[in-house]
């Protein structure tokens, strides 16, 4: 997925809270995500492997998992941005940094 794309659902998840560890389920994640369950835990594998959190799920249905966002959604656009300018993308690099 694309990380543009993959920072809207970063977002939607740092309002449960940044860079503090969180115990939550699943189902609280997808809600706080607006999708499901399903989706929710690929975009949180998503997300571990680019490194912007850590997330330690746990067996079984209705468990807490722990949940642990390394970066503020600000930290993550602006490091997006450079990376853009960096590969001559300037319209994006603009746009998520709300020009």
């Amino acid at each position: 997925m694309l990380k543009d794309k993959l920072l809207l659902y970063y977002t939607r998840t740092a309002k449960l809270g940044v860079k503090k560890e969180i115990l939550i389920t699943l189902h609280d994640v997808a809600e706080a995500m607006f999708t499901s369950p399903r989706h929710s835990r690929t975009l949180l594998k998503e997300m571990h492997t680019v490194g912007w959190l850590e997330w330690v799920p746990k067996v079984r249905r209705n468990q807490r998992s722990l949940l642990h966002l390394k970066y503020s959604p600000d930290e993550l656009r602006a490091d997006l941005a450079k990376q853009h300018i960096s590969t001559g993308k300037y319209e994006k690099a603009l746009a998520l940094i709300d020009n």
